[in-house]
């Protein structure tokens, strides 16, 4: 559906992406009407920095920084009883097509290897 090509309309990196949220999204479930200081922010870097390893142990993704802190949970957005994170992701690209050279060579050719 998407009209301009990038990495996420690539098939693997859709159900990576599908996937990745689905997990991070359950264990966030666990830290509503938690309270919002630095603890909380480690604690949800500790539940999903395993998560992106474990996708990327799979060949899921490359590399994943999982940002939370003060920089996205400003005083303003604390007091709005807002959480901020900001997850980067390296998506690992897929073979889509595969180019061959054949050579036929007359009799007697030496191969080396």
């Amino acid at each position: 559906m998407q009209k301009i090509a990038s990495i996420s309309d690539r098939i693997n990196v859709r159900r990576m992406l599908i996937r990745a949220k689905k997990l991070i999204g359950r264990v966030s479930m666990t830290l509503l009407f938690e309270p919002n200081n630095p603890a909380i922010w480690g604690r949800f870097k500790n539940m999903v920095n395993p998560i992106l390893e474990a996708i990327a142990s799979q060949n899921g993704i490359n590399k994943f920084e999982v940002i939370m802190d003060e920089t996205n949970n400003t005083p303003d957005s604390i007091d709005r009883n807002e959480l901020h994170g900001t997850i980067y992701l390296e998506p690992t690209t897929a073979v889509e097509a595969i180019y061959l050279s054949f050579v036929i060579t007359s009799a007697g050719v030496e191969f080396s290897k």
